[in-house]
């Protein structure tokens, strides 16, 4: 099993949420992620411990109602495509404990970077949860891992925002 973050429980310990310039045009907006179930197609059954930690964000409604994400990168058995994993914490149990989303999704590995690729899946699961589970922009970021606090608020911006999906049709 992959070593998973720790959990913040000091406000002052997450990292600097500023405010980040991000390029107009997004290379990457017409990547089409899919989505497995793990076991199926070349997909493990759970996060590989190799999968490289992407950020960790937190959803914090109330103090009795919250919810802790892990996002990890990794790729699939044939090395023929790369796989976004989600990870929630289970605080309603003690003790608190990790446990993988059931379905991950996957994006053709040909040709796209580990940074566009994490880009691209964390985006698309984004806009996912939204559409699907109806799950609002995420409060704080609890830690940067492979990807920093700007490309996060990049992929949320136009995730919850659409900003920067149309910016081709604008300029016309």
């Amino acid at each position: 099993m992959n070593p998973r973050n720790k959990v913040l429980l000091d406000l002052s310990a997450k990292p600097q949420q500023r405010l980040y310039l991000a390029s107009d045009k997004t290379q990457w907006c017409d990547l089409e992620p899919s989505e497995l179930t793990p076991g199926r197609k070349g997909v493990p059954v759970d996060i590989p411990k190799s999968a490289t930690f992407l950020c960790q964000v937190e959803w914090a409604w109330t103090p009795m109602n919250n919810r802790v994400a892990d996002y990890y990168l990794s790729q699939d058995t044939t090395r023929t495509k790369w796989v976004l994993w989600s990870s929630l914490l289970n605080d309603h149990e003690i003790p608190w404990c990790w446990y993988t989303i059931d379905s991950v999704q996957v994006l053709p590995r040909k040709g796209v970077s580990k940074e566009t690729a994490a880009m691209v899946l964390l985006t698309a699961y984004f806009k996912w949860q939204e559409r699907f589970e109806l799950l609002d922009h995420y409060h704080w970021i609890n830690s940067e891992g492979f990807l920093s606090v700007g490309d996060l608020k990049l992929a949320a911006d136009i995730a919850w925002n659409g900003f920067g999906v149309d910016d081709e049709d604008e300029e016309e």
